[in-house]
């Protein structure tokens, strides 16, 4: 339709009213590119048929002034095409960077969100441990000054009651988690803590 508009619409002899209908037709052309942009098909479609068809009725007219607008037209369809092939690709490479962006920021959300479950899981190992190694040592905090063994002589019919001081039960298991195999805890030698 486009195409066919210039061919029953074009005044044949009048200049002034076909540099307007040559202004309009290229007007549209260009109002209506950046609507087509997006498909490459769509560009071809849309342009090709209405300067096309401007061009053929303005060189069968046969004047100077037709044949000039004519070569005119014929060189705004090959900028334009060339400049709406560069905002296709320019939306293009928009929208793939855009689509890739938001997988991106997804797995980052996901590596965020295992990492911050890890280090609960850290966390919660950590304090158990932590709890777990002090236990023994504020058991034996309780029984300070208290008897931790008695002995009974079975000849003579004595009792021994073997006890420890609480800084003391601390450094035997300081000594004890700290120690290499083989060693011996003596609680005022050098090899002792």
């Amino acid at each position: 339709v486009w195409g066919l508009a210039p061919w029953f619409m074009l005044p044949p002899g009048n200049t002034a009213l076909t540099a307007l209908f040559v202004l309009i037709v290229l007007g549209l052309c260009t109002a209506g590119m950046a609507s087509v942009a997006p498909l490459r098909r769509a560009i071809w479609a849309y342009c090709c048929p209405m300067v096309i068809g401007l061009a053929t009725a303005l060189l069968w007219h046969g004047t100077a002034f037709d044949m000039t607008a004519a070569g005119c037209a014929l060189a705004y369809l090959v900028v334009t095409l060339r400049f709406a092939g560069q905002q296709h690709r320019l939306l293009t490479t928009s929208l793939t960077a855009r689509f890739e962006n938001e997988a991106l920021a997804e797995q980052l959300a996901q590596q965020v969100s295992l990492t911050q479950q890890s280090s609960d899981e850290k966390t919660r190992f950590l304090a158990t441990a932590s709890h777990d190694r002090r236990q023994p040592v504020h058991a034996i905090a309780l029984f300070e000054g208290s008897v931790i063994v008695t002995l009974r002589d079975r000849v003579t019919g004595t009792t021994c009651a073997l006890s420890m001081a609480s800084d003391e039960a601390l450094a035997l298991m300081s000594w004890l988690e700290s120690a290499p195999p083989g060693s011996h805890y003596l609680p005022s030698s050098a090899d002792s803590p």
